[in-house]
């Protein structure tokens, strides 16, 4: 399953800006960021670790060799860079931060939902269901 998290259009330099997103472990989601009239190049995207810092994981949307095997850029060369998060799991929750050329920020917090709770959550509906039947 692929998640795309929703987009929101503003005024300013980046037109196209995250939105907060949950998705269940394993699964991908893709985070949307757009500069108005400059390349995708001029975009870099950053994730906030707990104590406070910057956490980088791409510098320019045009060099997809700096990702890791866990991001992938979706660029089509017109503004856009957006950020997948493929195969997630719990450690990469946090706020990702996606910059333009001109300094101009825009954020999302992503909240990656452990298998665990999954189950429990499952488990806690069956239980329900059949004290209710």
């Amino acid at each position: 399953m692929h998640n795309v998290a929703g987009c929101e259009v503003v005024a300013g330099a980046l037109v196209v800006r995250p939105n907060n997103t949950a998705v269940l472990d394993g699964q991908s989601v893709e985070l949307r960021c757009q500069s108005a009239g400059r390349s995708s190049s001029a975009i870099s995207w950053s994730r906030r670790l707990v104590n406070g810092t910057n956490d980088t994981v791409v510098t320019a949307c045009n060099l997809p060799r700096q990702l890791s095997g866990v991001y992938r850029l979706n660029d089509d060369g017109r503004g856009r860079c957006n950020l997948v998060i493929r195969s997630t799991r719990p450690s990469l929750t946090g706020l990702y931060i996606c910059q333009d050329s001109s300094g101009q920020t825009a954020s999302a917090h992503v909240t990656i939902i452990g298998q665990l709770l999954t189950y429990w959550s499952h488990v806690r509906m069956q239980l329900s269901s059949r004290l209710n039947s």
